[in-house]
């Protein structure tokens, strides 16, 4: 499921952008979306559903789309940001918020298409390099990127992730041999995601980091893959 929000205080055009996204994602028979759409910054910001993409318009009552944007940074959002606007002049501006693209009323069929393409592309790579945890009867999702350091405590395992508290989960695995396997699988795959990520730590040892002595399994969030919540 792909979660969509289109931020516009001119109905007709978040009604536009809409259209245009229910006939894009239509083609993609395979993929389910959901679209919310919001008059103002205020509401968007308001919503508690995590959105993949936000189609912004940057002329809106206050708090105004570039104010938004940078709330929504501050709060740690990692979706995607598309402005729609008619002001040329504020796609400098926008470059401190990381806008996915800059889009201009009216808008255009083709480059709303192939902003449409990279942004699944960026989505489904995004997709890659999550995982998500069961916890009852609902999930949290937790990106790679984000995760500091993962502590071992009994049976307890807690993925620290940056500016959140940490999550607990119960461990099925069984036996130290098995920590010790997920763990060499755990940092291979998180090496080759680090090393091409202007987000990797700086210190590639989160547990020496932390001060402590490394445990089999810690220092990485993928082994999680083996573990849900009692």
């Amino acid at each position: 499921m792909i979660n969509f929000a289109i931020c516009d205080g001119e109905p007709h055009m978040a009604e536009e952008i809409a259209e245009k996204l229910c006939l894009y994602m239509k083609e993609k028979q395979s993929v389910s979306f959901h679209i919310d759409t919001f008059p103002d910054g205020s509401s968007l910001l308001n919503s508690s559903r995590d959105f993949d993409l936000i189609f912004l318009d940057i002329q809106m009552n206050e708090p105004d789309g570039m104010e938004t944007a940078r709330i929504l940074r501050e709060r740690n959002y990692r979706g995607l940001v598309v402005f729609v606007t008619v002001l040329k002049e504020c796609v400098f501006d926008a470059f401190e918020v990381q806008p996915f693209d800059y889009l201009l009323k009216p808008l255009d069929d083709g480059h709303f298409r192939r902003t449409m393409d990279r942004a699944m592309e960026s989505l489904k790579q995004q997709e890659n390099n999550r995982i998500v945890i069961k916890k009852g009867c609902s999930c949290e999702v937790i990106r790679l990127s984000d995760i500091e350091y993962c502590e071992v405590q009994g049976r307890k395992i807690y993925i620290h992730q940056r500016g959140g508290r940490p999550t607990a989960m119960k461990s099925l695995i069984p036996s130290p041999a098995v920590w010790t396997a997920a763990f060499s699988d755990a940092i291979e795959v998180l090496s080759s995601i680090w090393g091409s990520s202007a987000d990797a730590p700086t210190d590639r040892s989160p547990c020496h980091q932390a001060g402590r002595s490394p445990s089999p399994g810690c220092g990485s969030g993928i082994c999680a893959r083996h573990f849900c919540n009692s």
